[in-house]
């Protein structure tokens, strides 16, 4: 007989990804998946919301460019949510601009990746990102 600790199955992480391109969104849950987290997918950012208000993520990559918000919008909203607050973000972005870039610096536990961004890099990002958040620091 296997002890109780053993039996229960550890939670994967999740990583909710906000990404309005069909084959940004599908690359990035392909790899995530193969890294091993759960993800839950939108591509708006009102749906990530929705999302995020049901389930309880770990993370997120959030594209910029949405087409209903922009990502530093739906970072706020998901963390203005109880519990949420230090959610760790990952924000992606083709052409970022001068102020985002800026405001994204001045976050905590937040990230810009400049898409197209090698998978390692992303995964990198997203695990320092992730680990800033759980121990307090300044991201």
């Amino acid at each position: 007989m296997t002890p109780a600790r053993n039996s229960r199955r550890r939670r994967k992480p999740c990583v909710l990804v906000a990404e309005s391109l069909d084959p940004v969104r599908a690359r990035l849950s392909v790899m995530l998946i193969g890294a091993g987290f759960d993800v839950l997918l939108a591509s708006r950012g009102g749906r990530a919301l929705e999302l995020g208000a049901t389930r309880k993520c770990d993370a997120a990559l959030v594209g910029l460019e949405l087409p209903d918000m922009n990502g530093l919008q739906v970072c706020h909203q998901l963390r203005a949510q109880p519990g949420l607050d230090r959610l760790p973000v990952v924000f992606t972005s083709r052409r970022p601009d001068g102020i985002m870039i800026r405001l994204i610096d001045q976050m905590a536990h937040a990230r810009l990746l400049r898409e197209p961004a090698a998978h390692e890099l992303v995964l990198a990002a997203l695990r320092v990102t992730m680990g800033e958040a759980a121990v307090g620091g300044i991201g």
